[in-house]
């Protein structure tokens, strides 16, 4: 019966082994004990209370930007530049434009507002394809280098025809590009053309949204069938795909 005789070493296997296994049962024992209560059902009335919350958050965001609204609208009636006051403001701003018709003239904030009232009510819209690097920094969240690349990528596009085009110029994050939209002003009378009957491959390929095979296909199509009678021609010749060729409309015209 000497297979029933264990070593030293082979009884403390058994003992660790035997530990383990009663550390797995009470595991499995414990663990309905320590999960997390089940959430109830949905009933009506938490569905009711759910709606009236959606409701109230939907009063708050339309009352927010009724204020936005008539803030915007004082101010832009003032004609010409709102300096800055005397005192020492958190905002940015140095300058604010106020696009509307007639001469600039400097005006100071209203005296009966305090000075955050002032300070935000001093914001106007800024356009954004004619505003320079010092408008831009004057926008909360806007510091002097993504001012540059606003700037420098606005240029290469031509301008931009949507306020979300911002979205593509580095550094601009969701975040920042929403507290932001309050101030932006999309003045799409600005957006430079390419015309599409006599630029060359270099002048086309210099757009953001057209690299050198669209540009030399554009061109070839063009130098052995004659010119583009319409901006759907351009698209069925090139098999530009739809979602490019919105993209793109904006910035081309039939010369």
């Amino acid at each position: 019966m000497s297979f029933l005789v264990f070593s030293a070493g082979e009884r403390r296997g058994l003992i660790v082994l035997s530990v383990l296994l009663l550390m797995v049962v009470g595991a499995r024992a414990l663990l309905p004990l320590l999960s997390p209560p089940a959430l109830p059902p949905a009933d009506a009335e938490n569905c009711r209370a759910f709606a009236a919350f959606q409701e109230r958050q939907q009063a708050l965001s339309d009352s927010v930007e009724a204020v936005w609204a008539a803030r915007r609208a004082s101010w832009e009636n003032r004609k010409g530049r709102v300096p800055r006051s005397n005192g020492k403001y958190k905002e940015t701003a140095t300058y604010i434009y106020a696009h509307t018709q007639g001469s600039p003239a400097s005006e100071g904030f209203p005296p009966s507002a305090s000075r955050a009232a002032a300070t935000k009510a001093s914001i106007a819209r800024l356009p954004i394809n004619t505003a320079d690097t010092l408008d831009w920094k004057s926008l909360p969240g806007i510091g002097a280098k993504i001012a540059r690349k606003i700037v420098s990528y606005r240029e290469r596009l031509g301008g931009f025809v949507r306020c979300e085009q911002l979205l593509e110029v580095g550094w601009m994050d969701s975040a920042r590009y929403t507290r932001l939209i309050p101030y932006l002003l999309a003045d799409t009378d600005a957006v430079r053309k390419l015309p599409v009957n006599s630029a060359s491959v270099a002048e086309l390929k210099q757009h953001p949204y057209i690299d050198y095979y669209l540009a030399k296909s554009i061109v070839a199509h063009r130098e052995k069938q004659g010119r583009y009678r319409s901006l759907e021609e351009v698209r069925t010749a090139t098999h530009m795909y739809p979602e490019l060729f919105d993209k793109l409309k904006p910035y081309l015209y039939v010369d």
